[in-house]
């Protein structure tokens, strides 16, 4: 039996640069609080929120995610653990009034997700027909069963997650 090969030798400044890309997460959440605090920037922020729907921003601070339609994945499940640990509220943006497109894989998979079964196999769902229901707005389609398609990932979110958490907006109104 050969011995598993040793990683290769990790560059200095590769690893600099990848270091410099990176806040930890104690250093953003105090920066987010300092920048809260001062004064002139907090006035450029409200009048920018004026532009915003009035449902939109929270009153305390927050971490965003934006995805055209927000779903369990792997990457929903660990923003909110993330930001779980900083008390920070989970503000989940939408975007809803976007075209179907097969060729966006993102948007495939919400009208065809995968699951895993087991460890290697995994099992794909048609919820909707691209083929009759390309270029329609994704807040129109429906599912095979005739509900709404965000209806039907928010129904699989509450049940991934617990209960469905707060702030799912759908931003393009």
């Amino acid at each position: 039996m050969s011995e598993p090969a040793a990683p290769p030798p990790e560059s200095a400044p590769a690893r600099h640069e990848i270091d410099s890309l990176h806040t930890p997460l104690s250093e953003a959440v105090a920066e987010l609080h300092r920048r809260r605090a001062a004064p002139k920037l907090s006035a450029a922020v409200t009048e920018f929120e004026r532009k915003l729907p009035p449902h939109f921003t929270p009153t305390e601070p927050f971490a965003a995610l934006f995805r055209h339609i927000i779903t369990p994945t792997h990457e929903v499940a660990r923003f909110i653990a993330t930001i779980h640990a900083t008390h920070l509220r989970p503000l989940l943006l939408e975007y809803q009034q976007d075209k179907s497109v097969a060729r966006n894989r993102d948007k495939y998979r919400l009208c065809r997700p995968a699951f895993t079964v087991r460890c290697g196999q995994m099992r794909n769902l048609k919820l909707v027909d691209f083929g009759q229901r390309e270029g329609c707005r994704l807040a129109e389609l429906r599912t095979s069963a005739g509900g709404h398609l965000a209806d039907w990932h928010h129904a699989l979110l509450a049940h991934a997650q617990s209960g469905t958490p707060a702030g799912i907006v759908d931003f393009s109104h």
